[in-house]
């Protein structure tokens, strides 16, 4: 099999199964940690990302009420 973005052959069982190599996986998921990750099979908890409560800021629902 080879990958659907470089047509690189593809040998790692893991590539297989995604059709992508561990670089090309990386740009198709928007990140080269996605691709260490299929690599390596280790994973690494999202970072937190803080909410912050802006005064006047418009919610979706007040949003789509106005429509």
């Amino acid at each position: 099999m080879i990958c659907l973005i470089c047509g690189r052959k593809l040998s790692s069982p893991k590539s297989l199964e995604l059709g992508y190599g561990p670089v090309c996986y990386g740009k198709v998921s928007g990140s080269l940690k996605a691709a260490k990750k299929a690599k390596t099979g280790t994973s690494h908890p999202a970072p937190e990302v803080p909410c912050y409560d802006i005064p006047g800021q418009m919610e979706l629902k007040d949003y789509l009420a106005d429509l």
